[in-house]
């Protein structure tokens, strides 16, 4: 059974290789004042959270976005060669239901002409984390000021223990 299992490594290296050298897949989430996702993607919330609009996105980056599913049952493959691009995707927008908070979607940025990493629009909003250094903030300050980016920090609330943001200059 060793040598099946290692088999199975193998494959599955094997996607995961093929889909890391075609696509740049960018997570995003409907949720940017969610507690757990400064501590967990944000450097213990000394990071900071591009805002974006979906409106600014274009058809073709809107075409290629998908909404994570949530669920605890698996996809079982049996047969990689058999896996079609549908089936691909489904796969790669699963993730466990106890990981629903994050609200996440997924784009699958094709690495091939004619998308860009330059197709992607300017963020409407930067959220800084409530821990941020003075450094990173003046330097995220100075870049939001030069291209007309809106700037948040987050706080705790102290009465809600929620995070907030507050615009400031």
């Amino acid at each position: 059974h060793l040598e099946n299992r290692e088999m199975i490594d193998q494959m599955i290296d094997s996607f995961y290789s093929t889909v890391k050298n075609s696509y740049n897949i960018y997570c995003l989430s409907e949720n940017y004042c969610e507690d757990l996702m400064w501590a967990h993607y944000a450097d213990n919330h000394a990071g900071y959270c591009l805002g974006y609009k979906v409106k600014d996105f274009s058809s073709a980056i809107i075409d290629v976005t998908l909404p994570v599913i949530y669920t605890d049952k698996y996809v079982i493959i049996k047969d990689l060669d058999l896996v079609d691009g549908v089936t691909s995707m489904y796969a790669l927008t699963l993730k466990k239901k106890c990981w629903e908070y994050e609200r996440e979607w997924r784009i699958f940025y094709p690495l091939n002409s004619p998308f860009h990493p330059e197709s992607m629009p300017l963020p409407s909003v930067i959220y800084l984390g409530n821990r941020i250094t003075d450094e990173n903030k003046k330097t995220i300050s100075d870049f939001c000021k030069s291209k007309s980016i809106q700037i948040q920090q987050m706080a705790l609330d102290k009465a809600t223990h929620k995070l907030i943001a507050t615009i400031i200059d």
